[in-house]
């Protein structure tokens, strides 16, 4: 990417920091049009993708099973299943 600014700057006797302003300007220009993979590649091209993580063990922690909020779980599901049956009776 800098050696394109670099080259682009070269072919139209302007410097790096104008060609910086028209990219960036039309970067923001496409991102108004709802077109932000332009911004984004822009920005990954110069700073890198930001990194990226999921965490599903809880910060660190290994996730432990427990078997009563399990339970609670199954019955609660249960009754809002009810609720949908006969919520839709006589609705089909």
């Amino acid at each position: 990417m800098r050696r394109a600014v670099k080259k682009i700057a070269a072919e139209s006797s302007i410097d790096e920091e104008e060609v910086w302003t028209s990219l960036l300007r039309k970067a923001f220009e496409e991102a108004k049009k709802g077109n932000h993979h332009f911004y984004g590649d822009i920005m990954n091209r110069q700073f890198g993708k930001p990194k990226e993580s999921l965490d599903v063990t809880t910060n660190g922690q290994s996730i432990v099973r427990d078997p009563q909020r399990e339970e609670e779980l199954k019955e609660m599901s249960g009754r809002f299943n009810k609720f949908l049956e006969e919520t839709n009776d006589g609705t089909k």
